[in-house]
């Protein structure tokens, strides 16, 4: 997922989905900013781990990126984390790993000076329903990504995964906001809830030891893993769960993704 060099050319924000990828890019006064996302059909089995996954950058600055690097160049447990759906920006219920499966757009909607696209999946097997929600304001200064689950009834765990470069720093401020910092700009995470309990925020960068698992790395230019903040978040619910983060580089746009997804037209789209 390619970011574009400074002074990308302008884009309407049509959010055409090409062969399984979303993606969205613009230019202006403040800096180039991109969206992609990429839930296409895959020939190896194993490549369902990065379905509805994201990279996002705004104001010039590449904010919200992937572990990336090749599984077979890396150490084993280095290998087996990138075979794994926690190096990627989704959302894991219950734990568990995905499955084979495929992404569906269901829904594309607009509410204000947002675009909104629903995907259903299936890469979470047959216990779980499972659609991923992303609002793209117009000027990209902001998105929000939200997931609803749906299983049998019984409680329902989930943790999503944000990937931040090594030059980011990530500062947690409150159980349901954190910072994004880079080179005197700032972008705010902020965790959203539509059904369901949000379970917090935690960083975890370079963690290379038993348990639970190795997190917290990147690919850097030559293949090698370099330690780097990924923000971890939870939710929870009795049966239903439907929620995740909003994420904006100023005020103005938080606000703006608030609106949105609090607009009474938001909820039927992604939880029905």
């Amino acid at each position: 997922m390619a970011f574009p060099p400074r002074g990308a050319t302008n884009h309407a924000p049509a959010d055409p989905v090409v062969q399984g990828v979303l993606a969205r890019r613009r230019g202006g006064p403040t800096g180039w900013a991109s969206f992609t996302s990429d839930f296409s059909p895959r020939h190896d089995p194993q490549d369902h781990r990065d379905c509805t996954s994201f990279t996002f950058g705004t104001g010039a600055v590449r904010w919200i990126t992937e572990a990336g690097g090749s599984q077979s160049q890396q150490p084993r447990r280095l290998g087996r984390y990138l075979a794994s759906g926690r190096a990627h920006n989704v959302v894991l219920p219950d734990g568990r790993e995905p499955t084979a499966g495929a992404g569906v757009p269901r829904t594309t909607a607009r509410i204000g000076d947002a675009s909104i696209h629903i995907i259903d999946t299936t890469v979470h097997g047959p216990d779980y329903r499972h659609a991923r929600a992303f609002v793209l304001l117009d000027d990209l200064s902001g998105i929000a990504v939200l997931d609803a689950f749906a299983t049998a009834d019984r409680p329902l765990f989930l943790e999503g995964f944000l990937h931040v470069p090594p030059e980011v720093v990530v500062a947690l401020t409150d159980p349901q906001r954190a910072f994004g910092l880079r080179d005197g700009r700032r972008l705010s995470i902020v965790g959203r809830m539509l059904v369901g309990r949000f379970g917090g925020l935690s960083v975890t960068s370079g963690w290379n030891g038993p348990s639970p698992a190795v997190q917290g790395f990147v690919a850097g230019p030559t293949e090698a893993m370099q330690p780097a903040a990924v923000l971890s978040y939870g939710m929870s619910g009795q049966r239903r769960v439907c929620g995740g983060v909003l994420i904006a580089a100023s005020r103005r746009s938080l606000d703006a993704l608030v609106r949105t997804v609090d607009d009474v037209r938001f909820a039927p789209l992604i939880v029905g």
